[in-house]
């Protein structure tokens, strides 16, 4: 967005910007990895963009799309208010369309994050720190995670289970800029926002579509035998 200076601002608060290599598995503070896969995507609808609101250099519009795909990640430090490593965190990088469009390739989604680690051990230890790098609730397996600084508040509603952003907000009065966006569909669940029931028939209609063929050919062979014998006209033909 165009107020990045701010947001670079805002983000060391949270973590190190230098990418941290060859932490799992080695002593010292937990590292914590995404719930999402490589490949896994989940899409958004713009529900509010003022201020001249834009992302990776594109305007953006309340009604639009964006779909971001996770391609890659990389790790990062999340410090103690005294300043020693808390633990490490593994963010997304992602494609990211607006409106089908490509507009931003393997690209850092910092201070976006669509993406979350996941798991219950994830959470405990980043509420743990509830009230110096965020304010943190948590609900029924949603997380609200809100960080405010240098005029900026930022918010995000994320799935626990597996961590996904379900709804997204930043906003500053400094600013005079707002933006927000909403989970529409997902990879990671079947019913995103009560949807999925009927990409779930259709898929289950392309799985035994051979099947499907067969019975509805036995049905037309049996209704055109029974005509028939019946020995008239049917008002069909």
């Amino acid at each position: 967005m165009r107020y990045q200076p701010a947001l670079l601002a805002l983000l060391l608060l949270l973590t190190s910007l230098t990418p941290i290599g060859g932490r799992a598995g080695a002593p010292g503070p937990a590292t914590y990895h995404l719930g999402a896969k490589l490949g896994d995507w989940a899409i958004y609808e713009v529900v509010k963009a003022e201020g001249n609101a834009s992302l990776y250099g594109h305007a953006v519009s309340a009604g639009d799309e964006l779909r971001f795909v996770l391609v890659g990640s990389y790790l990062s430090e999340v410090k103690q208010p005294g300043g020693e490593p808390a633990f490490y965190v593994e963010w997304p990088r992602c494609d990211v369309y607006l409106n089908g469009h490509l507009i931003a390739e393997n690209a850092s989604t910092d201070m976006l994050w669509p993406f979350w680690p996941a798991g219950e051990d994830f959470w405990d230890t980043f509420s743990a720190l509830n009230g110096s790098v965020a304010t943190i609730r948590r609900s029924s397996g949603l997380a609200l995670v809100e960080i405010e600084a240098l005029g900026l508040e930022a918010s995000w509603e994320v799935r626990e289970d597996v961590g996904l952003a379900t709804f997204y907000e930043v906003r500053s009065s400094v600013w005079g800029m707002a933006f927000s966006m909403e989970l529409r569909r997902t990879s990671l669940l079947t019913e995103p926002g009560g949807a999925g029931w009927l990409s779930r028939l259709i898929e289950g209609l392309l799985a035994y579509w051979p099947i499907v063929v067969a019975a509805l050919a036995v049905i037309v062979v049996a209704a055109m035998a029974c005509l028939a014998t019946r020995g008239g006209k049917s008002g069909w033909l």
